[in-house]
């Protein structure tokens, strides 16, 4: 009578596919580790290339010569946009190459070079539309056109920010640069319905402070805004709505019996 058994035989199958394939095992295993070792050897090289970016990044705005004063000026660390782009090209795929890209653009805007600012907000866009920084360098694409005089353009620059990013800090100063660019537009209608947005309850910050300051500039140069304003605002609080339920009338009581 046979002791075997099922468990037996497939521990012995094994065993024996285990002893055919014994080299293709072996190699399968090599090539596993050599994996495992390539993915760390590209992670520490990337932790590398980000750390050598982000100081090339930080030496471009420290000073060669120790600032006169505790707190370096504003000159003292401007970084021209050449170098930035260097930056920018040397260590491109990096977090710090793509900052770089940014601020070049920015100085390029600030050096008055409207044309290879938006070349390069418009590049920043294009190779990182999910970037953080995107609404930023949107509002210097729209700030460009504004600039060249090119003010239709400007506000649908404006107007693409404010649709895509309408909650962020920088939503506010475009709200307040399309405000200016419709004022010079002779719409000053317009104009008072973005800062009334912009001053609306619960808006505290900087910008809606001198939005708010720009509206009374506003009523006082266009005194005819206050009128049509009282006309809209008595119209909205005396007309019923017309989505309002009718008022059933007060029961009429019985007669005493």
């Amino acid at each position: 009578m046979s002791l075997e058994t099922p468990e037996s035989h497939l521990q012995l199958d094994l065993l024996t596919w285990l002893e055919e394939n014994r080299q293709l095992i072996a190699s399968l295993f090599i090539a596993f580790s050599l994996l495992v070792v390539i993915a760390m050897v590209w992670r520490w090289r990337s932790k590398m290339v980000e750390q050598v970016a982000n100081e090339a990044l930080l030496a471009a705005y420290t000073p060669s010569t120790p600032p006169a004063t505790p707190t370096p000026s504003a000159e003292e660390l401007k970084v021209s946009s050449d170098t930035l782009l260097k930056i920018a090209s040397d260590h491109s795929g990096t977090s710090a190459g793509e900052r770089a890209l940014l601020l070049a653009a920015g100085q390029l805007f600030a050096e008055g070079k409207y044309g290879p600012a938006r070349e390069k907000f418009d590049s920043f866009l294009q190779k990182f539309p999910e970037s953080p920084f995107a609404a930023t360098a949107q509002m210097g694409l729209a700030a460009t056109s504004d600039a060249m005089g090119k003010a239709a353009e400007a506000l649908t620059g404006y107007n693409s920010l404010l649709q895509r990013f309408p909650s962020q800090s920088v939503a506010n100063h475009a709200r307040l640069a399309k405000a200016g660019l419709l004022e010079s537009m002779n719409q000053p209608a317009e104009t008072l319905a973005v800062f009334d947005e912009m001053t609306k309850a619960g808006q505290f910050s900087p910008v809606s402070q001198q939005a708010a300051m720009r509206r009374e500039l506003l009523l006082q140069k266009h005194p005819e805004l206050n009128k049509t304003q009282s006309v809209t605002n008595s119209v909205n609080v005396s007309a019923p709505s017309a989505l309002a339920p009718p008022v059933d009338p007060a029961p009429v009581a019985a007669p005493a019996k």
